[in-house]
C-alpha cells in the first residue's frame, strides 16, 4: 500500500510539475504562427514598470499608470492579479489583493480610482475590474488552495450589485446602469460559467444569455463591430454623456475580442464564434489597421497601437482564418508600449495566443479522478487526431486518450456543435469514433466545434477538451 501511494503521488506530482513548468514556469513557449517569446521575462518587465508599493498601504502593492500621475484604478488591480496568477507569482498576487481589500466600498467591491497618495478619487465599483478580480480569486482558490472564502464573497457581491434584477443585464458598476447603459467590453461569459459552478448560482447562466443577446442586437450587421456603450435593446445609450466614442469601436470595445475569444476557447460556445468571426474578418480585410472605428468600419484615428493589436490578436483565436491568427500573433510580439493599459492588454493577449491562459477552475478540479479500481490519475485529454485547427475531409476517425491510463476504466464522448453527446469506442489505448466529414455541411468549411468529455465510473465528468476543425469539401 505504501508503494502504491508513493507511485500515485509521483504520477500526480510529475503531471503537476510538468504542467507548471511548461505552462507557467518561464519556459519558452511556441504556438502556431508565433515566434519564441519568454512570457516570464515579459511579465517581469511589466511588473518592474507598473507594480509599486509607493502610495500603497503597508504590505500591499498597486498597479500604477505612470502616464496618468501614477493613479491606480480597480481595473489595473484585476489585470495585475490575473497576470500574477498565470505567472505563479503568489506573493505579488497576495499584495495586490490586500490593496483591493483596503479600498473596498460598503458593498464589498473595490472603489474604482485611487490617487498616488491613497485618496479615493473615484467612488464605487467598476464591473470589468470586479469580474477580473473575482475570477482571479476563484482560480487562486483552485491553484493555491487559498482565497476560497474571499472569492465566494466577492463573486456574490458582483452578482448582487452589478447584475440588474429581473433582466440579468450586466451593470457597469455597483450603483448605476443596466438596461439603460451597459458596456459590452465588460461581458465575460467565460468567467460567468465558472462563477455559476463555484457559487452554485444558476443566475449566472442567464447573465450569459443576456450578454450574447445584447451583443447580437448592438453589433453592426456587416463589420460585426460593437459600440463602447449600448442599451438592453442594442441602441445608443443616452445616459452616457461623457464619452464621445460611446457609439464607436474604441478603447473600451477593443476588450470584447479578448473576453469573447476566451469563452470560445474555454467553452466552445458557438455564439462566441458568431460574435467574433465577422469582426475578425473585417480586421483581416483591412489593408491598414487603426486603433478605433465607427461601427460601419470607417477609421476614426490614423494610428495603430499595442492595445488594439492585443485585442485583435486575442480575438483572432476565435476566427475562421488561421493565417490571420498567426499574423496578428507575430505582430503583437513585435509591438511595445509605455502605457499601462496597452502593456497590460498586450501581456494578457500574449498568454492567450500562446495557449497559456487555461481555465484553472477546470484544470485543477479534474485532479484527481476515481476510476473503478480507485486508482487516482490526472485526467488530461490528449487529442491524437485530428488536431485543433486542422483541415480534414472524407472518412476519418476522431481519436483521443488519457496518457498512461487504461481506456477501459473511463468513458469518453464527443459532441459536435451542440448536437448532443455520442459515445466513443475503445480501440487500443484510444477512444475513437468514425466520422464521414463530407457530411458536415451545415457550417460550410467551418469551423466545427468538437467537445470531448471524460467520465469516471460514477458517471461524473472529470475532464473536457474543445477543438475546432475545418472541413475541405
Amino acid at each position: 500500500m505504501v508503494q502504491y501511494n508513493t507511485m500515485k503521488k509521483l504520477i500526480i506530482g510529475i503531471f503537476i510539475s510538468t504542467f507548471l513548468v511548461n505552462i507557467l514556469g518561464g519556459s519558452f513557449v511556441q504556438a502556431a504562427g508565433i515566434a519564441d517569446i519568454s512570457l516570464a521575462s515579459e511579465y517581469q518587465t511589466w511588473k518592474q514598470r507598473f507594480v509599486s508599493a509607493n502610495g500603497a498601504p503597508s504590505g500591499s502593492l498597486r498597479v500604477i499608470q505612470p502616464e496618468n500621475d501614477n493613479v491606480t484604478v480597480s481595473e489595473a488591480q484585476g489585470y495585475g492579479m490575473l497576470l500574477a496568477l498565470y505567472n505563479d507569482d503568489r506573493d505579488t498576487f497576495e499584495k495586490l489583493w490586500r490593496y483591493v481589500e483596503f479600498y473596498k466600498d460598503e458593498r464589498g467591491l473595490m472603489h474604482w480610482k485611487i490617487d498616488k497618495s491613497g485618496v479615493i478619487t473615484g467612488k464605487n465599483a467598476a464591473t470589468d475590474a470586479d469580474e477580473d478580480i473575482g475570477y482571479a480569486l476563484l482560480a487562486a482558490s483552485k491553484r493555491w488552495k487559498v482565497y476560497e472564502t474571499e472569492a465566494r464573497a466577492y463573486i456574490n457581491a458582483i452578482y448582487t450589485y452589478e447584475v440588474e434584477l429581473e433582466t440579468y443585464v450586466l451593470k457597469p458598476g455597483d450603483v448605476w446602469g443596466g438596461s439603460d447603459a451597459t458596456n459590452p467590453s465588460y461581458y465575460a461569459p467565460a468567467y460567468y460559467r465558472e462563477f455559476a459552478r463555484f457559487t452554485q448560482n444558476e443566475g449566472w447562466y442567464k447573465v450569459i444569455e443576456t450578454c450574447y443577446e445584447i451583443m447580437k442586437r448592438a453589433r453592426h450587421p456587416e463589420t460585426g463591430l460593437l459600440p463602447e456603450w449600448t442599451t438592453i435593446n442594442g441602441t445608443s445609450s443616452e445616459r452616457i454623456t461623457w464619452n464621445s466614442n460611446k457609439d464607436n469601436f474604441s478603447y473600451n470595445a477593443i476588450r470584447v475580442p479578448w473576453r469573447i475569444a476566451l469563452d470560445w476557447i474555454w467553452s466552445g460556445d458557438p455564439r462566441a464564434m458568431e460574435v467574433m468571426d465577422p469582426m475578425m474578418e473585417f480586421f483581416a480585410n483591412e489593408e491598414i489597421l487603426r486603433s478605433g472605428y465607427r461601427l460601419d468600419g470607417a477609421p476614426i484615428v490614423n494610428y495603430f497601437d499595442a492595445a488594439f493589436a492585443a485585442g485583435i490578436a486575442a480575438g483572432s483565436k476565435a476566427s475562421k482564418n488561421p493565417l490571420f491568427t498567426a499574423e496578428m500573433a507575430e505582430r503583437l510580439v513585435s509591438m511595445t508600449t509605455e502605457t499601462y493599459y496597452g502593456a497590460s492588454l498586450r501581456l494578457l493577449a500574449l498568454l492567450l495566443v500562446t495557449n497559456n491562459f487555461p481555465n484553472y477552475g477546470i484544470v485543477f478540479d479534474i485532479l484527481p479522478v476515481l476510476p473503478p479500481d480507485e486508482t487516482e490519475f490526472p485526467a488530461l485529454i490528449e487529442v491524437e487526431h485530428p488536431k485543433d485547427g486542422g483541415r480534414i475531409s472524407g472518412e476519418k476517425k476522431l481519436k483521443i486518450f488519457v496518457e498512461d491510463v487504461d481506456p477501459d476504466i473511463y468513458r469518453a464522448t464527443y459532441e459536435v456543435d451542440s448536437q448532443g453527446e455520442k459515445e466513443m469506442e475503445v480501440s487500443g489505448k484510444y477512444h475513437q469514433a468514425k466520422i464521414i466529414f463530407d457530411d458536415w455541411i451545415w457550417n460550410g468549411e467551418g469551423p466545427y466545434t468538437i467537445i470531448y468529455k471524460i467520465y469516471n465510473s460514477n458517471g461524473e465528468q472529470t475532464a473536457q477538451k474543445t477543438v475546432r476543425l475545418f472541413v475541405k469539401h
